[in-house]
């Protein structure tokens, strides 16, 4: 008979081979997936299809989203001869701060879906190449865990609330928590109908489907994580409710009757007032509404249609932002968000007048795929290619990428 000691090293080397494997496969993974699209391939299979949807879908029969990365193959790129021979610098000054690539990852909500390492991973991730964090109102860790993992350039981002006290009362605890910048999110009155999670049971109020439920029961360890509450509860929203259910889905039942329906210009004015720093407009998609968001207080409009997630048949980001950036010239910082997947994505939003890019999906996809290094890697991905793009394009620096290299596809 084997002692309890021995049992218990038993298990000890067990769960150590366990882990040995899975950081194997995740190594050999990440090491395959060379592109944006590779991870988005590898994360599909690490996810029950219902939270895969989730991740991946968009409002209606998805036309916007699919157009947000498709119309950047309708810009064609004029290089340049290489005439000076300097180290390509990707560096950027955006939202008051100095950062190594022009790359701000996009506030997602509920990462603790997608990973256990959640917000945490991805904050860690885009700290270590230089680049600027954002914060989901709708994270599963909160604010404050967010503020003390790291120290590098951070915003929060806030769905506006119709009283105005639950506004205040987050935008003073990002304040407190170190956040640098605070990104308004204006284009969510309600949420959009978005029929994949519809069809699973994940609407407002619905029951998971069946087909939902057998794919959680071939997912066992995601399940079993889940039902234990992990990663499951927004963590900022869940302490603005009151006491009782605190799950996903009542979390998103409050938010669906406490965020605001409309939203006065005169409520940004007063929010840029209180919080006294860089503050971003995202959802913007008319030249108009940036310019009365830069008069309201505004120092960065984000040119965005929430992933394709809110109205569906709208304009793609990339096809509003020429627009935009005309319209508010040097008044404020404008930031693409929306469709990218490639360095030369980010080549041609910066042409066509952004000042930065804003990436969500490919972030999420190397979250799922391998955590904190997956994250950083997808990250990396875009790094690399647009500095490997603008030294095949003859561009020294973000500024040689200017409009005069765009061409409409055939021209």
């Amino acid at each position: 008979m084997l002692g309890s000691g021995a049992i218990v090293r038993a298990r000890t080397l067990a769960e150590s081979a366990q882990l040995s494997l899975i950081e194997y496969w995740r190594q050999r993974t990440l090491s395959r997936c060379q592109t944006i699209e590779e991870l988005r391939r590898a994360a599909r299979r690490g996810l029950p299809r219902p939270i895969w949807d989730f991740l991946e879908g968009g409002a209606g029969e998805e036309i916007t989203l699919r157009r947000n990365t498709s119309a950047f193959s309708d810009f064609g790129i004029r290089p340049r001869v290489r005439t000076r021979d300097a180290a390509v610098d990707t560096s950027v000054r955006v939202l008051g701060h100095l950062i190594a690539g022009p790359i701000i990852t996009a506030p997602a909500g509920g990462a603790g879906l997608f990973h256990p390492a959640a917000e945490g991973a991805v904050a860690k991730a885009t700290a270590s190449l230089g680049l600027f964090y954002t914060l989901s109102m709708g994270s599963t860790q909160t604010i404050e865990t967010i503020g003390a993992a790291i120290s590098s350039p951070k915003m929060f981002q806030l769905y506006p609330f119709a009283d105005p006290n639950l506004n205040r009362a987050l935008v003073e605890r990002a304040k407190a928590a170190g956040f640098t910048a605070l990104c308004v999110t204006v284009d969510c009155p309600v949420p959009g109908k978005r029929l994949r999670d519809i069809r699973n049971g994940m609407g407002p109020g619905q029951r998971l489907s069946l087909a939902a439920l057998i794919q959680f029961m071939l997912h066992p360890l995601w399940s079993l994580r889940a039902a234990s509450g992990e990663g499951t509860q927004l963590g900022n929203v869940s302490d603005l409710m009151p006491l009782g259910d605190k799950s996903l889905s009542a979390a998103r039942s409050f938010l669906g009757n406490n965020l605001a329906r409309s939203f006065p210009w005169s409520d940004l004015e007063s929010l840029a007032k209180r919080w006294d720093g860089p503050l971003a407009v995202k959802g913007i998609l008319s030249p108009s509404d940036a310019r009365d968001a830069v008069a309201a207080g505004a120092s960065a409009i984000i040119v965005s249609n929430h992933g394709g997630r809110q109205v569906d048949g709208v304009c793609a980001s990339v096809e509003a932002l020429p627009d935009i950036a005309d319209a508010i010239g040097q008044k404020a910082e404008v930031i693409l968000d929306g469709g990218i997947r490639r360095g030369m994505d980010i080549v041609a939003a910066l042409a066509l007048g952004a000042k930065a890019v804003m990436v969500g999906r490919p972030y999420l996809y190397g979250l799922v795929a391998g955590g904190e290094e997956g994250a950083r890697h997808a990250l990396n991905i875009l790094l690399q290619e647009l500095r490997s793009d603008m030294l095949l394009m003859g561009a020294v620096s973000l500024s040689d990428l200017r409009r005069e290299l765009i061409a409409s596809r055939g021209s």
